[in-house]
């Protein structure tokens, strides 16, 4: 074993208190001197290696020292616990990585926060904290609440103050890296106890969204009112979460101001939870298959797309089958020639509905446009019971809230391809070229280049004309 390699295995952290170190060469480690930083976390620093010692920190790539040598002997040849670490794995291990564990969320009203110095640049991050009611200091103290720390930077003057008053005074300042910080504000302000979103003659202001027109017109759809920004009058913001810096936007920073000061009726929330009580509502019951892990049948769901007169277009609420849209591979086909056409007009057809469920399918002339936006030709008309949408119908008919569909525990079970619990499904339109068609993704955005037709991973979504009398 070639000398000045070792480093002990396995270890995930340092642990400072009361442990003692012995250092080689090191002059500097941050702002201040290595013997000072590891003082600051509690730790003891000696001269001299023996058996009590429990770190040696070595520098990288210089010549072996004594205090190394004696270490490695004492751990290899006499069992002694000692840990020994280069200076680069010790900064791995060590560099702004103390954390208040457990902090489940972030109280601003009436607390005091300092941001260290070196990214004390983000004024919309100043004011997202002073429109919470949180207090913004310029240095730590006792009273200080929150420290926030840019973490794998170098070490502030507040950062390590923070440590020593909360290990030798018990200051309760809780420490926390920007990442920690961001991740728990990060568009987390969500109003409580929301179990359903009114839209009918509600204000509503939906923006910073990828989705803010289909997210515009399912609310126009249902009777909302879109403004632009927020107001005292402002009934809903529905903000984009998952994003970064998305918790930046002035909307958003109002309503939660407003929120918070003036006990303003308005309603905050993720665009996740808007799609979640707004989804899709079934309409009825019609046909059984298989739903649950082990098979078990289960009526299917449908939402009424379009009614003329006693007719109604039909969609599944589900992703009921994971299917190839056709099941030779690279093979060049359109709707006409598909499996999956074949499939839904007799095997998922004859199991799915009794004698007098068919009685009321109706056969239905299907014309599959091309697709002008990769110039790939739809193919010949055809004459279906069962169906899947095109591009067209699904962009007409449904708007981002409504073409998210979930997958089934049977589907999931058989691995069809998703998200959160959602499905990619088939649309019937060619993608990309004729071995493609196009879906939409769990997201519920259509995507007109389309995967390859002989995957297996795609939900299928069945839609079909029915006389509902």
């Amino acid at each position: 074993m070639s000398m000045m390699t070792y480093i002990t295995p396995g270890l995930t952290k340092i642990d400072f208190e009361d442990n003692l170190f012995v250092t080689t060469e090191l002059d500097y480690y941050a702002n201040g001197t290595i013997k000072e930083y590891i003082e600051s976390r509690g730790g003891v620093v000696k001269s001299s290696i023996t058996k009590t010692t429990n770190y040696l920190i070595y520098e990288d790539e210089k010549e072996e020292s004594s205090k190394y040598k004696k270490a490695l002997d004492l751990v290899l040849n006499k069992g002694a616990e000692i840990t020994i670490l280069s200076r680069k794995s010790f900064e791995e291990l060590v560099a702004m990585k103390y954390e208040t564990p457990d902090v489940p969320k972030i109280s601003f009203h009436d607390n005091t926060f300092v941001l260290a110095k070196s990214w004390y640049e983000s004024n919309k991050l100043v004011k997202y904290i002073e429109s919470r009611g949180g207090i913004l200091k310029d240095a730590v103290t006792e009273e200080t609440n929150y420290l926030i720390y840019p973490e794998g930077e170098k070490e502030t003057e507040n950062y390590l103050k923070a440590i020593n008053l909360v290990r030798e005074n018990n200051a309760d300042i809780k420490i926390l890296p920007r990442e920690t910080f961001k991740r728990l504000i990060t568009m987390t302000y969500e109003t409580p106890g929301i179990s359903e979103c009114l839209i009918e003659g509600k204000r509503y202001v939906a923006n910073g969204l990828f989705y803010w027109k289909d997210c515009w017109i399912y609310i126009g759809k249902h009777g909302g009112l879109i403004s632009k920004s927020v107001t005292e009058d402002t009934d809903y913001l529905i903000y984009q979460d998952g994003y970064k810096d998305n918790w930046e936007t002035e909307d958003y920073i109002k309503a939660v101001s407003l929120a918070s000061k003036n006990n303003s009726h308005i309603i905050i929330l993720p665009y996740s939870a808007f799609i979640k009580l707004n989804h899709r509502k079934w309409d009825i019951e019609f046909g059984s298959y298989p739903f649950d892990e082990d098979g078990g049948v289960k009526p299917i769901r449908w939402t009424i797309l379009k009614r003329d007169g006693s007719k109604a277009l039909l969609l599944s609420t589900y992703g009921l089958s994971a299917e190839p849209y056709n099941n030779k591979e690279y093979e060049d086909v359109t709707w006409e020639t598909c499996s999956l056409r074949k499939w839904l007009n007799k095997s998922f057809y004859d199991n799915a509905f009794t004698d007098e469920e068919k009685r009321k399918i109706l056969l239905t002339k299907i014309k599959t446009p091309d697709n002008l936006r990769n110039r790939t030709p739809g193919g010949n008309d055809t004459e279906d019971k069962v169906f899947l949408l095109s591009i067209d119908e699904a962009e007409s008919y449904l708007t981002i809230p409504e073409r998210i569909t979930s997958a089934t525990p049977y589907t999931a079970k058989h691995g069809v391809w998703g998200a959160n619990g959602n499905c990619i499904w088939w649309l019937r339109s060619p993608g990309l070229r004729a071995s493609y068609a196009a879906y939409v993704d769990s997201g519920g955005s259509l995507d007109s280049k389309g995967g390859y037709t002989h995957d297996d991973n795609y939900a299928v979504c069945p839609a079909m004309w029915v006389d509902l009398e």
